[in-house]
């Protein structure tokens, strides 16, 4: 049994970047050192091309990222600028040119937003969408209430909503990769607004790690440790003074005779 014991690598909430490595002529390159960098925490994940000069670096967080790709016989190069979301597989293609590997070549461009590695649809919000956009208090600031109040394709709320057509109590949750379903299937107990780094919805083509519902999965990334200390702090003030007066209220109150004091 113990031999039989194996690592399972694939996390359908991180990241991935792949590509191919070729030189100026555009043939592969094997044996490129690739070290893909997070640019707020430091850590660093490597990867190697093979025989065919393709590289894979697994299991990176959500974050902004920087990719080095060195070799003897060419000159390094960086790729800056890549942002990577919650379940995202980024193609990143290279070529290298002939040189010294202390010498470096720089590229700032942005890597494409279009998804073309996998099948899947869904919607990201960002650790800065969900502290600006308008929380449902009266819940505790539910970031899964926040998914129904402002993608279209979601109806109904935490207990009982629906995705794109699918049934009721159908969906299911992932937290950093992990289950999150409460005892109810399709009731989700989501983390505390301000612990979110970044929160998605799969709406179609979903993954076998998410493949137990027969409607979406939201999955919420919690913010990891950096290099600087921080922290966050709200307030809340609610009163019936700021509150917009309902159709029916101003409907029955024009119907009160002046004076009337059973309509106060």
């Amino acid at each position: 049994m113990l031999l039989s014991v194996c690592v399972g690598w694939a996390q359908m909430d991180k990241g991935t970047i792949t590509g191919t490595v070729t030189d100026s002529s555009g043939a592969v390159v094997p044996g490129v050192k690739v070290d893909v960098t997070n640019v707020v925490t430091g850590a660093v994940y490597g990867g190697l091309t093979n025989q065919v000069g393709i590289y894979t670096v697994l299991n990176l967080p959500v974050g902004e990222y920087t990719a080095h790709y060195s070799r003897d016989g060419f000159r390094a190069l960086d790729r800056t600028g890549l942002n990577l979301t919650t379940g995202q597989v980024l193609r990143l293609n290279v070529a290298l040119q002939v040189g010294s590997e202390s010498q470096t070549v720089v590229v700032n461009a942005e890597p494409p937003l279009l998804k073309n590695e996998t099948s899947e649809v869904g919607i990201v919000l960002d650790a800065d969408s969900i502290t600006d956009l308008p929380m449902d208090v009266s819940t505790g600031r539910n970031a899964s209430n926040l998914f129904f109040q402002t993608i279209p394709v979601m109806h109904g709320s935490n207990y009982s909503g629906e995705i794109a057509g699918s049934q009721q109590w159908s969906k299911t949750a992932l937290i950093d990769g992990t289950d999150g379903n409460t005892g109810m299937q399709g009731f989700v107990q989501p983390p505390d607004m301000d612990a979110i780094a970044e929160m998605s919805v799969q709406i179609s083509g979903i993954g076998s790690e998410g493949a137990a519902t027969g409607g979406g999965v939201l999955m919420y990334e919690i913010k990891s440790g950096t290099n600087q200390l921080h922290g966050t702090a709200y307030g809340f003030l609610r009163h019936e003074w700021l509150d917009s007066n309902t159709w029916a209220n101003n409907y029955f109150l024009s119907q009160c005779a002046k004076g009337d004091t059973s309509c106060d």
